[in-house]
């Protein structure tokens, strides 16, 4: 997780305010955007076309997270009342990131 922290200890550490959906769109679009760096980051790197090729499409993925939850962040910045659901992104998906050990796992597998 961003930082270098795993999720876990970002909940302990928080969590008073982890659950606001304000912060949770802010710490989702912060990992969205280390994810997207990583992506980016790995697409140079390889020496693979096909394999840069997969790392810049996982990037416009990223890319269209960010959009997604910046454009529910703008909502709450208004005072716009958040949908329940929208498609591909919302509250929960944020939970479900902040929530997730995916980025520890796969850390730990390498």
């Amino acid at each position: 997780m961003g930082g270098g922290k795993t999720s876990n200890q970002v909940l302990a550490e928080y969590p008073e305010w982890i659950w606001r959906p304000r912060e949770a769109l802010e710490l989702a679009m912060s990992l969205e955007t280390d994810s997207l760096d990583l992506y980016l980051r790995m697409a140079r790197k390889t020496r693979d076309e096909e394999t840069a090729t997969v790392f810049y499409d996982l990037a416009d993925e990223e890319k269209t997270h960010i959009k997604r939850l910046g454009d529910l962040f703008r909502m709450i910045t208004k005072g716009i009342p958040l949908p329940s659901a929208l498609p591909g992104v919302g509250l929960s998906y944020a939970r479900g990131l902040i929530m997730a050990d995916w980025f520890d796992e796969r850390t730990a597998e390498r």
